[in-house]
């Protein structure tokens, strides 16, 4: 009697088996049990996340509508504004004017070498 080997049983006469199909059904059966259980146990801990400490703040923020974004960036931008006192920003000014004098000043005597601003001009006072 001629023993049957993996190359004389073809592909599809293994998927139809009744031994694969119940294997089949078991490890799909099996899934959905793991499946349900991990889905009881997220239903859990939201419900837990629900009535926490949190849950006042969630629902506050719940309650509020949110922003749009371009409410959201105009208000940024006012937030940004003026963060410099008026002293600062004429100190800064004047930095940047001699920086740039220096820059100029530097490509001038050199030539065309020198292709970007000082970077430590900020540090140097005159």
């Amino acid at each position: 009697m001629a023993r049957r080997t993996a190359r004389s049983l073809s592909l599809p006469s293994l998927l139809q088996s009744p031994e694969f199909v119940q294997l089949a059904l078991a490890g799909v059966e099996r899934e959905l049990e793991e499946t349900r259980a991990r889905l009881v146990k997220l239903e859990a801990y939201a419900e837990h996340l629900r009535r926490g400490a949190s849950a006042s703040v969630a629902s506050a923020a719940a309650k509020v509508a949110p922003e749009p974004a371009a409410r959201r960036r105009k208000a940024a931008k006012r937030t940004r504004t003026n963060r410099l006192s008026d002293e600062a920003r004429k100190a800064l000014s004047e930095r940047m004017r001699r920086r740039w004098a220096e820059y100029r000043a530097a490509r001038e005597t050199a030539g065309a070498q020198v292709t970007k601003a000082p970077k430590n001009a900020k540090n140097s006072k005159k």
